[in-house]
Parts: structure tokens; C-alpha cells; sequence
């Protein structure tokens, strides 16, 4: 028959409580472990943006410039646009922590309202520099120019220095306001020969 061996002394007035000690220390076990404490808010936990993310924010388009300004274009002078290609900063909240975002744009789409597209890495640049422009070829009613830009981005959270790049690529759409485009006609009348008393 086995017996179990115990340090206490069976003889005295402490026996009774050596032997409650040890059978608590059986039943119990050892003590756990510490909780871990709770992170603090905006703590130190991995932030990850997404493009997902991005597309709750009010991002803006890199915007349109185009020459002329006016309601009207000719059809037998250049139809010049440029945008810009600056880089957008932003300020968001993600997992409850401040983020900055990044935004640079890397494409150009451009529409120009009578089916011909053109899609470019050039921003373009106003008259005489101009690099991106049209040439309609025929007469059309208010009608508008379209760019959709494609952008790439990065985010910062805040209490960090390294720039984490967000995969994927987003994009902006905005519309120029309607123009008609228009052809001169000269017309040869009587006028300038009566003027000359011909």
C-alpha cells in the first residue's frame, strides 16, 4: 500500500494546520499568472489601412484646368487641359488611433466628351508649355471633360517615423462644367467692297 510522505510534524499543536495548508495547496494548485493589462487606448497595436479605408474619405481630385476657359471652344485651335500633380496629405482616425495619409497621383484618364480618350503620366501644363491637349473635329452642345486620376498612397501612425505603403491604387473623378464647341465660318459680302467704293 503506498503511503504518501508529509513534512509535517505529526507531533504538536500545528499539525492540524500543516496538514489544511498542504490540502489546500493540492486542491488549488499553483497561483495563475497576471492578467496581461488592457492596451491603452491609441496604444501600441499594428495599424493597417487599406484602400478600403481610403474610400470612406472625402479625397479630392487633382483637379482641371482647361484653355479656353469659356463656354465656347473652337474646333480649329488646340483644346488644352492640365491638372496637377501634387501630393494630398490627410488626417483620419483608424482603430481609434490619428493616421496621416498620403496620396500622389500616377495616371491621367482623360475624356473629352466626344468619344476619344487619351490616358497619360503627364499632368500637362498650361499654354505655350502645353504637353496634353484635343483637337475636336466636328461641332458639339454642351459638352464636358471628364479626368479620372489613379492614385497611389501611404500612411503614417501617429507616434511612428516609417512610412507603410497602402497596396492597391484609388481613384478620382470630377467633370469640367459644359461647353459647346464651335467652327468660325467667314463669309465674303459686299461690304468691304462698297467700303472701298468698288
Amino acid at each position: 500500500m503506498e503511503t504518501q510522505q508529509s513534512s509535517c510534524d505529526d507531533r504538536g499543536a500545528g499539525a492540524d494546520a500543516c496538514r489544511l495548508g498542504e490540502l489546500l495547496a493540492r486542491a488549488t494548485g499553483p497561483a495563475p499568472a497576471p492578467a496581461p493589462a488592457p492596451a491603452a487606448p491609441g496604444g501600441g497595436g499594428r495599424v493597417v489601412v487599406s484602400v478600403h479605408d481610403l474610400a470612406a474619405l472625402s479625397l479630392s481630385g487633382s483637379g482641371i484646368t482647361r484653355q479656353p476657359p469659356g463656354p465656347q471652344v473652337l474646333s480649329t485651335k488646340p483644346f488644352i487641359v492640365y491638372t496637377s500633380s501634387a501630393t494630398r496629405t490627410y488626417t483620419a482616425q483608424i482603430l481609434g488611433r490619428a493616421v496621416t495619409i498620403e496620396t500622389t497621383p500616377i495616371s491621367y484618364l482623360w475624356d473629352f466628351g466626344d468619344g476619344v480618350y487619351l490616358s497619360t503620366t503627364d499632368p500637362g501644363a498650361a499654354w505655350p508649355d502645353h504637353t496634353v491637349w484635343h483637337d475636336y473635329t466636328t461641332t458639339h452642345t454642351q459638352i464636358h471633360t471628364t479626368l479620372t486620376t489613379t492614385w497611389r498612397a501611404r500612411y503614417q501612425p501617429a507616434g511612428t517615423s516609417a512610412w507603410r505603403p497602402i497596396p492597391g491604387t484609388l481613384t478620382t473623378t470630377e467633370t469640367t462644367t459644359a461647353y459647346d464647341v464651335v467652327r468660325t465660318i467667314t463669309y465674303l459680302t459686299d461690304d468691304a467692297e462698297e467700303q472701298r467704293e468698288h
